[in-house]
Parts: structure tokens; C-alpha cells; sequence
């Protein structure tokens, strides 16, 4: 026997010779190698299935984006047509309405009862003018009673969905609040006028807010809040909620438009358009209004939704609505982010575009219409 015989006999009785390079690998052992390809086949799949992912949710937020600023119908583009008749005949009504309010009565607050009492009595004047009953929403705060003025037409199939159109009558204590926010009442009568004897498959009400700006901004004693816990309180389905916050300043110069900067990016630079805006929930609502409003507006009209908590999206009297579950949003010309005497003492009349004003009433007629026809 050979050493190698030898060494070969002893490995047999041990039982630990060492398989020979060519021998098949027995009892499902693996070498180390061969253990790592199936862990960089899991790896593999798990990245690509990551990646896979990320691309469908980035799709998803992607579509998610597109549907919240790219709206429906198209803008309108160039130079509004000479008015109408009638439009013209608008233009001089809403005039006289926002000077009755912020050269009549001026600043009109909560420290300044009288005023705002007067201002609440002018409006039901109004109303009855037209031969309305208007009711009178009041409540305590502060020591006094102040009140929401509301007219409305119960719907003759579908009564008890309700959609709620409303503007604020009050103001900050230093402003004769022509724009902010006369003008949005104004149009507001001009709305109630309309419908004041038009049927509509829906309840249609028209509601003036007080206590809207700050310090009862997001407070029990803030007008629109008293209202839409109102309307839970009575079981009623409020469908949609428009606000009617600063319809009357309007620029064609160009830089005139100020958003915030991180959606200044997505809307023009120029001040020449309606906007309407809501929150995530209201998306749908948003997406109707501008759809509608570009039907019929000969001025230029964009829209979006997001979150509530962006500048701006619920700075009126639609997020006392959100707070009570309700869809609504604001109709405006955007307010601060272009009116250079927003809350300021230059709030005047004289300084308004009543004919862009007009053309936004007769395009609200049209979508109003059909909010209420559902």
C-alpha cells in the first residue's frame, strides 16, 4: 500500500474524506457562492419591486396634482366684448350697492356695533326691496347681538339639499371695505334678485356673514361657523357652498399678481382673473364651479384645490362650511394677493372694476343655476 492508499484507508474509516472536486454536491449542500444568488434574486426583486412602486405612486400623485390645479373647459383669453345692455345696467346696480355699504355706513365691525347693526339693517332693506322675507340669524358675543341676514327659495324635487351662496358684510375696524368685502355683497343681491322667484330642483339660500374678518376670524362668535353648525343642528344637506370674498379689483399690468411662492408658479402673473379655490375635500366642487364659470365668463377664471392649510386656500367664510363637513369654496379675485389696499383705509369704491364685476355676476347666474338644478 502506497502512502496515498494509506491516507485514502484512513479517511475512509474516519468517514471524512473530502469529496472530490467533480463529485456531485450531496445532501442539498451548497457552497457559499451558490447560497448568495438566490439572496441577489430576492435583492433583485425587491428593488424592482420597490421601483415599480415608487413609479405608480409618483404616478398617482402626479394625476392626483394634475386634477387639483389643471381644470376643466377653457379660460377665457384677449379683451372682454363690449358690454351688454343689461350688463351695463349691473355695473351701475352693484356700484351703487358696494358705495351704500362703504360710503353709507364705513367701517362696519363688532367694536363699532352701531355701524355694523346699521349695515345688517340696510341689507334687509334691500331684500325687502325686492320682496323678500329675509331671516335674521342672531347670536351673543362680546356683549352684543350680531347677526347673519339670509333670504332663501326651497327647492320644488329636491328641497332638503341646500346650496348655501355667501358673502361677509362686516370689515377690520381701519377699512370702508369697498372690496373686502362690499363687493361680494353686492353681487350677492344681484344673485338674490335673480333667483327671487326662479324655481330650482334645489333649496337655494343667500347668506350675509357677519363677523368674518379677524379678531372673529376661526372663532365661535364668526358669523358663517354660527350658520353651518346651524344647518348640521337642523339636519339640513348643505351640497355645495360658495364664498363671495373681494370680486372687484382687477389689473392687466403685468406683475400684478403676487400668490405665494409655491403655487405662484402654476396660475398667471397678471391680475386679471377670477380664481376659485377650495380645500382636498372640495376638489370635486372646485373642478364644477370653474368648469361652469368657463362656459359662459368673458374674463379669465382658473382654479385649485389643496390643502386647507395653504395661504390663502380657506381665508373666508367656506372654511366655517369645511369645519362642518360641507363641500365648499371661494369665488374671489384673490384678495391680498392682488389688491394693494386689501384691509387698508384705500378700500374705496371709486377704485373698483364694476364692469369685471358684472361679468362675474352673469357668469355666477349660470353656475349658480346649475348648482341648484344638480
Amino acid at each position: 500500500m502506497t502512502a496515498g492508499d494509506d491516507a485514502r484507508a484512513r479517511d475512509d474509516d474516519t468517514g471524512s474524506a473530502a469529496p472530490r472536486a467533480d463529485a456531485p454536491r450531496g445532501d442539498g449542500l451548497a457552497s457559499s457562492g451558490d447560497a448568495a444568488a438566490p439572496r441577489r434574486s430576492r435583492r433583485r426583486g425587491r428593488l424592482a419591486f420597490a421601483a415599480v412602486t415608487l413609479v405608480a405612486v409618483g404616478l398617482a400623485a402626479w394625476g392626483s396634482w394634475r386634477s387639483r390645479v389643471v381644470m376643466p373647459g377653457v379660460s377665457h383669453e384677449g379683451p372682454r366684448p363690449a358690454p351688454t345692455v343689461e350688463e351695463i345696467s349691473l355695473a351701475e346696480r352693484l356700484e351703487r350697492d358696494v358705495r351704500a355699504l362703504a360710503e353709507g355706513v364705513g367701517p362696519r365691525h363688532l367694536g363699532d356695533f352701531p355701524r355694523l347693526a346699521q349695515a345688517a339693517e340696510w341689507l334687509v332693506g334691500r331684500l325687502e326691496e325686492q320682496g323678500r322675507e329675509p331671516h335674521r340669524e342672531l347670536f351673543a358675543w362680546e356683549g352684543e347681538r350680531p347677526e347673519n341676514v339670509w333670504v332663501e327659495r326651497r327647492g320644488t324635487t329636491r328641497p332638503a339639499e341646500v346650496v348655501v351662496i355667501g358673502a361677509h358684510y362686516d370689515t377690520v375696524e381701519y377699512s370702508a371695505g369697498a372690496n373686502d368685502d362690499a363687493s361680494g355683497c353686492a353681487a350677492l343681491l344681484a344673485l338674490a334678485e335673480t333667483f327671487r322667484e326662479e324655481d330650482t330642483a334645489r333649496t337655494l339660500r343667500f347668506v350675509w356673514f357677519v363677523n368674518r374678518e379677524p379678531p372673529y376670524y376661526k372663532t365661535d362668535g364668526m358669523g358663517s361657523l354660527v350658520h353651518a353648525r346651524g344647518c348640521v343642528e337642523r339636519g339640513e344637506d348643505v351640497v355645495a357652498m360658495l364664498s363671495l370674498d373681494c370680486l372687484g379689483y382687477w389689473s392687466d399690468a403685468p406683475d400684478s399678481q403676487h400668490l405665494p411662492d409655491i403655487i405662484a408658479p402654476l396660475y398667471p402673473d397678471t391680475g386679471d382673473f377670477l380664481a376659485v379655490a377650495g380645500d382636498l375635500s372640495s376638489g370635486d366642487l372646485v373642478r364644477e364651479v370653474v368648469a361652469s364659470l368657463r362656459e359662459t365668463a368673458v374674463v379669465p377664471v382658473e382654479g385649485g384645490s389643496g390643502p386647507g392649510m395653504l395661504p390663502g386656500v380657506g381665508w373666508s367664510d367656506h372654511w366655517a362650511f369645511w369645519e362642518c363637513g360641507f363641500p365648499a369654496v371661494v369665488v374671489s379675485d384673490t384678495g391680498l394677493y392682488r389688491d394693494p389696499q386689501y384691509h387698508r383705509w384705500g378700500d374705496r369704491a371709486g377704485r373698483l372694476d364694476y364692469d369685471a364685476m358684472a361679468r362675474v355676476v352673469a357668469a355666477l347666474e349660470e353656475t349658480v343655476r346649475a348648482l341648484a338644478d344638480g
